[in-house]
């Protein structure tokens, strides 16, 4: 900014100011450290010490540059204006260590003091993040003539000997690692919310510049379409062309959840920056609609007309065009709830009501269209669906979903069980829109049980349930057992025991949240009547609350247009409302086996179920409880699921093996000796 003010440098721009002026010590943005590297990394030699600052600094833009110049000192600078630009330091070592995913930011400079606080600002543990703070001699007196800004940035330092300093709010989220340095996690004001997910941008972009093609990446969330949110990619090559970046989404699936994979990969030759160097992301261009930049696309145009009206409902439910026919339904960014809509378009089209999991065995158009085109083919309905074949020798793992009755949330899980464990997943009845759906949980335990024997007569069985799932699969093992049918495993995913659970009686879980709301008044009445900034401090509360009305009534307003444009269809909203009614009126008995309960590790504040989560007065043999990553909602998906997948399969070898060893029981030949139906070859759901 100061040598080149009109215009950003040239790397012959930056070689001859070196070496005309003697530069020992340079300052460049992140940005333009990217540029220099990625065209001439050899352009800095003859300066001793960089520091780099502005942006999250690139791991693999840091690698090249201490490769190529060996003598060069580079430290990675963190700081806001509003705290005289760098507060925080740290200088990369030599050799950089091959497991490093993101530089620290280091640690504070003399005379500056930095927290990470929590929202009730207390000081979070080691590796737990939160917003950071900074106070200081260095610290601003506030914004001129704004002194709303000034109260609501600038907050008092409740760590001041003498009640009289200040901190500056970040907005940055950031935690300790255990060295003490700190590492830089993103902006909480870029978070955004991906059908129902919050989602950090920041380290999307910093799991796609590992990819050893890209030199450098910006994500954002993009609205093109009011009220389906996306995620769009914009991409860099290391060779500075435009040609698409191979296997990147896959490259990004194997490293994040599904729900964090961008839509569309954009290729540009750079990444638009400002006058500051930093990125410009006004700038960045809308995701073309003609052709995907990436390598997933098959390139095969539709054959026939009804292929190209299925590629049409999927272009419109996916928003992107240019679609192969042989492209995966789920490799390029289709979840659940684009199923949802996309069948009920293709139900329009072609009067067919196919079954959402016909994706698992038709998951391109291609495929898909020759389901339909079958002579006389209609979906055979079946609650009996294969996610995953697997080898014939092992009994399956029987799923039973949530409340929505939708199994294609077992999808990463069937996956990280390995190719050979087969699973097979119990969806609703009454997902058909046909059938009406059942809702007592002792009739939809022996309905699956009547489809389950079908194919495995008299077991052993392996069951799980998700949620609402898991009371589903407790019956179905009590139903078993009482019919002296031998049940092998009761996984249990983040599931409530019915009518219980709670480690404190009602009063006093009362007691405790009275107790909450009292402390909560105490302090903002101390604070209102004796604070010593009560003026700014009422503006900032009253701005507080100002925004958190918009924010309420705009959220009505979006569901209710929501709610008028995109209704679900019929049938799931009956299916759910059977779920609830279900698990209302259900009053388990006793089972005198053991279940295996898997349990979030992440849980709210105000969770105040026990460990066993119910389920210790009704399992008689007892309740084996694994805690594992990820909360009630992501458990199952990627990556949180690979730990639950890994303990899911020794419990599932365990159960095996400990069936084989019995002399009162067999394994029961039917799978190694009797296909599958061919219903279960072509069901979907």
């Amino acid at each position: 900014c100061v040598l080149f003010p009109a215009r950003v440098p040239t790397p012959a721009d930056l070689r001859t100011v070196i070496a005309e002026q003697r530069v020992s010590i340079l300052w460049l943005t992140s940005s333009l450290f990217n540029v220099i590297v990625d065209k001439d990394p050899a352009a800095l030699s003859g300066v001793g010490q960089l520091l780099i600052g502005g942006e999250a600094l690139s791991v693999p833009h840091v690698r090249r540059l201490l490769d190529a110049l060996p003598a060069t000192r580079l430290i990675n600078g963190y700081g806001p204006t509003e705290s005289t630009t760098f507060a925080c330091t740290y200088a990369i070592p030599r050799p950089l260590p091959e497991s490093i995913a993101s530089i620290p930011i280091g640690r504070p400079i003399a005379n500056t003091r930095v927290y990470i606080l929590d929202g009730r600002r207390n000081p979070v543990p080691v590796g737990v993040a939160g917003e950071l703070y900074i106070g200081g001699d260095g610290l601003a007196a506030g914004y001129l003539n704004n002194p709303e800004l000034t109260a609501e940035k600038f907050v008092p330092d409740p760590f001041s000997e003498r009640g009289e300093g200040r901190l500056y709010r970040t907005g940055d989220r950031c935690r300790f690692l255990p060295n003490g340095t700190i590492e830089f996690l993103g902006r909480l004001d870029r978070q955004v919310k991906i059908r129902g997910f919050r989602v950090e941008p920041g380290e999307i972009q910093a799991a796609i510049s590992e990819h050893p093609q890209v030199a450098s990446a910006a994500v954002v969330a993009r609205e093109d379409v009011p009220g389906d949110r996306r995620l769009v990619a914009y991409v860099v090559r290391a060779d500075g062309t435009q040609n698409p970046v191979a296997d990147l989404r896959a490259f990004v699936t194997s490293k994040l959840p599904e729900y964090m994979v961008p839509s569309s990969f954009v290729v540009l030759d750079s990444l638009p920056l400002n006058a500051t160097g930093k990125v410009d992301w006004r700038s960045l261009p809308h995701p073309p609609l003609e052709g995907r930049n990436d390598a997933a696309s098959g390139g095969v145009l539709p054959q026939d007309t009804l292929e190209l009206v299925l590629l049409r409902i999927w272009e419109d439910a996916l928003g992107i065009r240019s679609i192969g026919v042989r492209d995966d339904f789920f490799e390029i960014g289709g979840h659940s709830i684009l199923a949802v809509r996309m069948f009920a378009d293709i139900e329009k089209a072609f009067g067919r009501n196919l079954p959402l999991a016909t994706l698992f065995q038709a998951p391109t158009v291609e495929r898909l269209a020759a389901k339909v085109r079958e002579s006389g083919w209609e979906a055979p309905w079946s609650s009996l669906v294969v996610i995953q074949g697997g080898a014939r020798e092992r009994p399956p793992f029987l799923c039973v979903p949530g409340v929505g009755g939708n199994i294609l949330g077992f999808n990463d899980l069937a996956r990280q069980l390995g190719a050979d464990q087969p699973v097979y997943g119990l969806q609703a009845r009454g997902l058909d829109g046909r059938a009406e759906p059942l809702t007592r949980i002792e009739d939809m335990a022996a309905h699956y049980i009547q489809e389950i024997r079908t194919i495995l007569p008299d077991g052993p069985f392996l069951l799980g349930g998700a949620s609402f799932g898991g009371s589903v699969a407790f019956e179905m093992a009590r139903q078993l057992e009482k019919a002296g049918h031998p049940v092998a495993l009761v996984a249990l995913f983040d599931a409530f025991a019915p009518g219980g659970g709670t480690s404190a009686p009602r009063l006093a879980r009362l007691g405790r949240r009275w107790k909450k709301i009292g402390v909560r008044a105490a302090y903002h009445g101390r604070n209102l009547l004796f604070g010593p900034d009560r003026g700014n401090y009422i503006r900032s509360k009253s701005r507080t609350l100002r925004r958190r009305m918009r924010s309420r009534i705009w959220q009505m307003i979006y569901n209710s247009y929501r709610g008028r444009s995109k209704p679900l269809p019929r049938a799931l909203q009956d299916v759910r409302e059977a779920g609830y009614l279900a698990n209302r009126e259900y009053v388990p008995a006793p089972y005198p086996g053991r279940v295996t309960l898997f349990r979030a590790g992440v849980r709210s504040a105000d969770d105040s179920r026990s460990e066993d989560m119910g389920w210790g007065r009704l399992a008689l043999g007892g309740v084996e409880v694994r805690e594992v990553p990820g909360d009630h909602v992501n458990m199952l998906l990627r990556p949180q699921v690979g730990l639950l997948a890994e303990q899911l399969r020794e419990c599932i070898d365990r159960a095996i093996a400990g069936v084989t060893s019995s002399p009162e029981s067999e394994m029961s030949p039917p799978l190694a000796e009797q296909p599958p139906p061919e219903s279960l070859a072509t069901e979907a759901g």
